[in-house]
């Protein structure tokens, strides 16, 4: 099932703040993924996005044992609401 325009938008506005953060708190992302546009986005993932496909792991910058996983379907699912 496809997803809305507005669910993507959302993802893509989640993922993208989720990818601040984590270089904010510096661990190892990549301008390429802080400058993702929607239509990159689309381009990658399409508008069938599953789970899997917006899974985020991350390591610090100065020590890959310390990692983040991160699930932007979890954080849309649990979060709709306040968006």
């Amino acid at each position: 099932m496809a997803l809305s325009e507005e669910e993507i938008r959302r993802l893509f506005r989640i993922r993208r703040t989720v990818m601040q953060m984590l270089r904010d708190r510096g661990y190892l992302v990549g301008e390429f993924e802080i400058n993702m546009d929607m239509n990159d986005l689309l381009r990658k993932y399409g508008e069938n996005m599953k789970r899997e496909d917006l899974l985020i792991s991350k390591a610090k910058t100065n020590d890959s044992s310390d990692q983040v996983n991160n699930n932007i379907i979890y954080l849309w699912e649990n979060h709709q609401n306040d968006l």
